[in-house]
């Protein structure tokens, strides 16, 4: 299971940097290499969404369904 992109708690980094080089380099136990499959734009792209998943959220108060408790 991948963790969550939600809670801005990230292994390898959550700067835009670092995101995008996690997308583009893959990283080990699952997360496949996307560098050469992914355009460097709109991997950028990619990045900043993914970033943006967590923005605004207390998932300390959010069950999986995304009811809060």
């Amino acid at each position: 299971m991948a963790p969550s992109l939600q809670d801005n708690r990230w292994h390898y980094g959550g700067s835009q940097d670092e995101v995008f080089r996690s997308i583009a380099e893959g990283r080990p136990g699952g997360m496949p290499t996307w560098g050469a499959v992914i355009p460097g734009p709109e991997m950028g792209a990619l990045a900043s969404y993914v970033r943006s998943l967590g923005e605004g959220k207390d998932l300390t108060t959010e069950n999986f369904t995304g009811a809060t408790v």
